[in-house]
């Protein structure tokens, strides 16, 4: 029986110490044939020359690109271009320093064979350190649905969808356009919602793959010694609901549940900011996604300003009454 070529698509950006692992990966996959397509996005490091290596190394069918640097465009461009190179019926995502457990591959092509109106597939990941410590799952709580059906309801309400997990019809992707070239940080969520518009999906619950938690990612920065979400996070958040609500692939109800959590995301990140006494981060986000949509960051400006505000009176009344 011969089964469907599956393209498994790389970008990555100064990962040479990990693409060895990754790569080494997908290798172990039970599920055959596959090739890979390597996008490396403008590094300054030798990571193509590493991918090169490490294909001949595993004996893995594929090709490396060089991408030139675009000021506009971040990973969705990046994944894009891997995808017009692919020749497969399907395509998964993985990203350079991540890792798929062996039957990732084998699992995501049968169930997407049993449920032939589905048009995407994906499951949970295990979060970890470089050193090897396990610090969670994703998604955090679990996926909102399981099995076979339609997902864009809960979609709408929060990202759940692991991209590197993502295994998708070659076809469905297409009529897409694929991912957002230029978000830089929810590029996948686009994605999603434009494949749950369509048609249902196939989530399996149990773990496929190993996601490295960095200090050092999109999603993530220091301030003070402490870790909070990135600003492009709330930034691309606010950029996402307004590209939503332009495209009008969303319903009346669907589109505002998205702008309601938009600002409610928004909000918390403002509220977060004041209570740890981050000035120049909460007008980061603040200028940057009124920039963005005013209508709708100015009423979660204000709800953010105000829980700060009703938390640090509580705080001064508490401290009267402890004198």
């Amino acid at each position: 029986m011969n089964l469907p070529l599956v393209s498994v698509v790389i970008p990555a950006h100064n990962t040479a110490g990990y693409l060895p692992e990754t790569l080494a990966s997908v290798a172990a996959q039970t599920y055959r044939p596959l090739e890979v397509i390597v996008i490396d996005d403008a590094s300054t490091d030798n990571t193509a020359r590493v991918a090169e290596s490490c294909l001949t190394h595993y004996g893995l069918v594929g090709k490396v690109l060089r991408r030139a640097p675009n000021p506009r465009e971040w990973a969705g461009a990046a994944r894009n271009e891997g995808a017009r190179l692919a020749t497969g019926d399907y395509l998964a995502f993985l990203d350079s320093d991540d890792l798929w457990l062996p039957h990732h591959l084998a699992r995501a092509m049968e169930l997407l064979q049993s449920y032939p109106d589905a048009v995407a597939y994906c499951c949970s990941g295990r979060c970890f350190r470089d050193q090897g410590i396990e610090t969670g799952q994703s998604p955090e709580r679990g996926f909102p649905v399981e099995g076979y059906g339609a997902i864009l309801t809960d979609l709408v309400k929060a990202s759940f969808v692991p991209n590197i997990t993502l295994v998708v019809r070659r076809k469905v992707f297409d009529h897409c356009g694929g991912y957002h070239p230029g978000l830089r940080c929810y590029e996948d969520w686009w994605l999603d919602l434009h494949l749950a518009a369509i048609g249902p999906w196939v989530i399996e619950p149990r773990p496929g793959c190993r996601i490295r938690v960095r200090d050092d990612s999109l999603s993530r920065t220091r301030v003070g010694g402490r870790s909070f979400m990135s600003v492009p996070m709330y930034l691309d958040r606010v950029r996402l609901a307004v590209a939503m609500s332009r495209s009008g692939l969303l319903g009346f109800t669907d589109c505002n549940v998205l702008c309601q959590e938009t600002q409610l995301f928004v909000s918390a990140g403002l509220f977060e900011s004041l209570r740890n006494r981050e000035i120049r981060r909460f007008f980061s986000i603040f200028f940057g996604c009124t920039t963005a949509s005013p209508r709708l960051i100015l009423p979660a400006a204000a709800q953010g300003v105000g829980a700060a505000l009703r938390v640090g009176l509580a705080r001064v009344v508490r401290g009267i009454f402890q004198r």
